[in-house]
């Protein structure tokens, strides 16, 4: 999602903090959306969104490449 320099703050927030403990959503104020082709939330105040779905998974050495 492509989010305005103006949630800069937000934005770090998010980054910072695990969303197992707290709704990120509740503790930045923005605004939950669901996604039109995904089962997921997504920010309202988004100035775009990419929506995928995963085609493939490779192992990579002692990672995972996922193609979507």
């Amino acid at each position: 999602m492509l989010l305005s320099k103006n949630f800069e703050k937000e934005i770090l927030y998010c980054g910072r903090h695990s969303g197992k403990t707290l709704d990120k959503f509740k503790e930045t104020g923005f605004e939950k959306e669901e996604a039109e082709t995904i089962n997921c939330p997504r920010i309202k105040q988004a100035l775009g969104y990419l929506e995928c779905k995963v085609e493939k998974e490779t192992e990579v050495a002692d990672h995972f490449l996922f193609i979507a």
